[in-house]
C-alpha cells in the first residue's frame, strides 16, 4: 500500500494527465455530434499554425510587438480567405452560373429522362426474350422498384430526422469562424498552457509527435487536392471533346467528388451518365467508357503515384495499404489507411532516433522536422 502511495506521489502529474485525457476522450465520444464543429476548428487551427508562423517572421513591421503581429497575421488570413471565397462565388456566378443553373433547373427532367431512356432500352431487350424469361425479368424489376421506393422513402425520412436532430451541430458550424478566430489569436497561450501541464520530458515528445502527425496529414490533404484537380480536368477534357452540354459543371462536381474516395466519383459518374443520356444519348456509351477509364486510371495509377510521392511511400505499398485498410474498416479504413500508416512509420523512426541518441549519451529529445 505504501509503495502504491509513494509511486502515485512521484508520478502524480502523469496520472493526472492520463485521467484528464480519458475524461476528454469520453466527453468527445459522448457529445461528438455537438463538438464536431469545434474539433474541426481545432484541427484547422492546428494545421494552419506553421503557415502563420512563417508569415509572422516575414512581416517588416511590428517587430517588437509579437502579439499584435500575430493578431495582424490572423486578421490578414481571414481577409484573404474572405476575398478568395468572394472570388470563387463571383467566378461561379459569372462563369459557371449559367450552365450550372441550367443543369439544376433541368435536373428534375434530365435524371427522369435518363432513367426513362434506360427503361426503354431495357424494355426493348425484354421484348426479344422468351415468354418465361420475360415474366421472370418483369417480376425481378418490379421487386427492385418496390424495394427501391421503400429505400428512398426511408432515406428521406431518416434525412429529415437527422436534420431536425442536428440543429445543435448547425449552430456549432455557424459559430465556427468566430471560434476559429479566437483559437488562432490565442494559440500560443493555449499551447503553452497545454504543454505546461505535462512533465517536461513528456511535453517534448508530445510536441514532436504532434508535428509528425501534422506533417503527414498536410501531405495527405495536398495529395487529395491535387487528385481532385486532375480528376476534374480529365472529366472536363473528355466531356468537351464529346460535345456534352454541361461539361463545366459536371467537371467541377467531379473534382469535388474526388474528395470522397471510392463512393463520390462513382456516384457522380452515374449522375453524369444519366444527364448525358437525357441530353445526348448518342454519346452515352462513349462517355460511360470514358468515365470507367478515368476511374480505373485514377484508382490504379494516379492515386498510388501521387499519394506515394507525397507520403514518401512506394506506389505498390500504397495499393497494398489502402486495400488492407478498406478490408479492415471499409470506407473509413480506405481514407485513413495511408495517413495512419505513415504516422506510425514516422513515429517509429522518431522513437528509434531517440533511443539511439539516448544510448550515445544525448538524453534530450531532438526537435522533429
Amino acid at each position: 500500500m505504501n509503495s502504491v502511495y509513494s509511486l502515485s506521489r512521484r508520478h502524480y502529474r502523469i496520472l493526472i494527465v492520463i485521467a484528464v485525457s480519458v475524461l476528454v476522450l469520453w466527453f468527445i465520444w459522448s457529445f461528438g455530434r455537438i463538438l464536431t464543429p469545434f474539433v474541426l476548428g481545432l484541427f484547422i487551427a492546428w494545421m494552419l499554425q506553421p503557415a502563420i508562423v512563417r508569415i509572422e517572421t516575414r512581416l517588416p513591421f511590428l517587430g517588437r510587438h509579437q502579439h499584435a503581429r500575430h493578431v495582424t497575421v490572423v486578421v490578414l488570413l481571414y481577409l484573404i480567405v474572405a476575398i478568395a471565397i468572394s472570388g470563387l462565388i463571383v467566378y461561379a456566378v459569372a462563369v459557371l452560373g449559367r450552365s450550372l443553373l441550367a443543369m439544376i433547373e433541368e435536373a428534375p427532367d434530365l435524371i427522369p429522362a435518363g432513367i426513362a431512356a434506360i427503361q426503354q432500352r431495357l424494355q426493348s431487350f425484354i421484348d426479344i426474350l422468351p415468354p418465361f424469361a420475360r415474366e421472370q425479368v418483369a417480376a425481378f424489376v418490379s421487386r427492385i422498384q418496390a424495394s427501391g421506393g421503400e429505400a428512398v422513402a426511408d432515406f428521406i425520412a431518416g434525412g429529415i430526422g437527422r436534420i431536425r436532430g442536428s440543429s445543435d451541430m448547425i449552430l456549432g458550424f455557424a459559430s465556427l469562424p468566430i471560434f476559429l478566430f479566437f483559437l488562432l489569436k490565442d494559440w500560443d497561450k493555449l499551447r503553452k498552457s497545454f504543454y505546461g501541464a505535462l512533465p517536461r520530458w513528456a511535453s517534448i515528445h508530445v510536441e514532436n509527435v504532434s508535428r509528425i502527425v501534422r506533417d503527414v496529414t498536410g501531405r495527405y490533404v495536398r495529395a487529395q487536392l491535387l487528385l481532385a484537380v486532375i480528376g476534374g480536368f480529365a472529366v472536363y477534357i473528355m466531356l468537351t471533346l464529346g460535345g456534352i452540354q454541361f461539361a463545366v459543371p459536371l467537371a467541377v462536381l467531379a473534382a469535388i467528388a474526388e474528395l470522397v474516395p471510392i463512393i463520390g466519383p462513382w456516384l457522380l459518374s452515374i449522375v453524369a451518365i444519366l444527364v448525358i443520356l437525357a441530353t445526348d444519348p448518342g454519346m452515352v456509351i462513349w462517355m460511360a467508357l470514358g468515365y470507367i477509364v478515368i476511374r480505373i486510371v485514377s484508382n490504379n495509377v494516379l492515386e498510388p503515384l501521387v499519394q506515394g510521392h507525397h507520403m514518401r511511400l512506394h506506389p505498390a505499398l500504397v495499393i497494398v495499404v489502402t486495400i488492407l485498410g478498406a478490408s479492415i474498416a471499409g470506407l473509413l479504413g480506405f481514407v485513413i489507411a495511408l495517413p495512419v500508416t505513415m504516422t506510425v512509420v514516422e513515429v517509429v523512426k522518431y522513437a528509434r532516433r531517440q533511443i539511439r541518441d539516448a544510448s550515445s549519451g544525448d538524453l534530450h529529445a531532438d526537435e522533429y522536422y
